[in-house]
């Protein structure tokens, strides 16, 4: 026999087992199916006792959270169901059927709870899709895992935007059949975790799954507890603004003579506005239940810097004001207090200038007598008190011209307490805007 057709008779003696068990274990699934599905009603629900409900085993894999939009209230996730029940009507005997202990079949040619999302946000259908099918074993035990991508409404509260967190519910019902003849049950108050893909802006804190009934049916609802991630927004939004501003206020440090006061406050405005501008679009839109406290922060930031601007102009005006121009009292009292002149020197002065004035009293009297008694020394005398009185004029006139005070003292003393007050009011906004994220657990 030539060699060629030994290699081919051997290969064949080798695969024709093969093949026969292949062929009887299509075969017998064949006729496993065809036994199943004989007389086989599918609208009928499982169970011999139709007083008591099919209890069906619900669990859920969350697998992702696929998009919250907070203007629309839009909440879309990923997951996979895992229901499991008995009907008696899929059982078999593995031994009739060459040893075959499980079976799939199509979702559309056996019973199976029909749940629906009842709170969709946009159109209702059930769970499931036609490729889907539902695997028996030869007890009766049914198992279906029908994955998809579900939405539902879900109200966002962005009050502590973006230390915000948010609570999405899901509710599922079996509205095609008869209230009170299906019943889910569960072994875990939780939803499955293993297989889920973490989200760049929201992480799961908790999940809840609950079951009720009324007249209705039997519901199942799906809870999910998330937070933002908000280091993105803090680093880009939050902390640039608060030290734009802080930036801002030392413009009352340059001196006045230089010319860049105006230039500094204008350029540092801009900044904050192109920052807004370009992260205007990662702020929430949304004004209910209520707007996000951190749209406060930001309109008190920009309004303490438009004050900033406003008072620079105002103390550029005091430096540049002419010499000849005569400072109102109002604003050398200012300077005063500013100065730290404390009443206690001022009162000091006064009593010493009083005793003073009271010396003089008898000395002038004691000219008078004197006057009387020789009119010649008395002339003299005169004299010399004229003389006296006119170099202490002259001296009260140099001690006033050494203490007034000039227009750029009163812009000095603005200054200083434009950047004192601005300064504080700028601290305490950021404080309580932190203040109330951290007394809300949000820090």
């Amino acid at each position: 026999m030539c060699p060629y057709m030994t290699s081919i008779f051997l290969a064949v003696l080798t695969i024709f087992p093969w093949l026969q068990t292949v062929s009887c274990s299509a075969a017998n699934n064949t006729r496993l199916l065809t036994d199943l599905l004989k007389d086989y009603q599918k609208f009928s629900r499982p169970g011999v006792n139709y007083s008591v409900p099919t209890s069906v085993s619900i669990e859920f894999e969350l697998l992702a959270i696929r998009d919250f939009v907070e203007l629309t209230n839009r909440f879309a996730i990923s997951g996979v169901f895992e229901l499991s029940w008995i009907d008696e009507r899929m059982s078999w005997d593995p031994d009739n059927y060459g040893g075959i202990e499980e079976v799939h079949i199509p979702q559309n040619l056996a019973w199976k709870p029909e749940l629906i999302n009842t709170k969709p946000f946009s159109a209702v259908k059930a769970i499931g899709i036609p490729t889907f099918g539902i695997i028996y074993h030869f007890s009766g035990e049914a198992s279906w895992n029908p994955g998809d991508n579900y939405d539902t409404p879900c109200e966002a509260d962005v009050t502590y935007y973006p230390f915000d967190s948010q609570v999405c519910s899901l509710r599922f019902a079996d509205w095609t059949q008869i209230s009170g003849t299906t019943k889910f049950v569960s072994s875990s108050s939780e939803l499955g975790l293993g297989l889920y893909v973490t989200n760049p802006v929201w992480d799961i804190s908790r999940t809840v799954m609950t079951m009720d009934h009324d007249e209705f049916g039997h519901f199942v609802f799906f809870d999910i507890h998330f937070k933002r991630l908000h280091g993105f927004y803090v680093l880009n939004l939050i902390l640039p603004i608060c030290l734009i501003s802080l930036v801002n206020i030392f413009v009352f440090v340059l001196p006045a003579e230089s010319g860049e006061r105006i230039g500094f406050s204008i350029t540092v405005f801009l900044a904050l506005s192109v920052l807004l501008t370009i992260m205007s679009e990662h702020l929430p839109k949304a004004s209910r239940p209520r707007i996000a406290i951190v749209c406060y922060l930001i309109f008190f930031q920009t309004t303490i810097s438009i004050f900033v601007l406003l008072a620079t102009i105002v103390s550029l005006r005091f430096f540049f004001t002419p010499k000849y121009v005569e400072v109102p009292r109002f604003w050398q009292r200012f300077v005063q207090i500013v100065s730290l002149k404390s009443a206690c020197r001022r009162t000091k002065r006064q009593i010493s200038n009083t005793k003073g004035e009271t010396k003089q009293i008898p000395f002038n009297k004691e000219m008078l007598t004197m006057d009387l008694e020789d009119s010649k020394e008395s002339n003299d005398k005169n004299n010399i008190r004229k003389e006296t009185e006119q170099q202490a004029f002259t001296e009260r006139q140099t001690a006033n011209t050494s203490e007034r005070v000039t227009w750029a003292q009163v812009g000095l003393a603005f200054d200083k307490i434009c950047m004192l007050v601005f300064l504080l009011v700028n601290v305490i906004n950021i404080a309580i805007y932190f203040l109330i994220m951290y007394t809300n657990g949000k820090l």
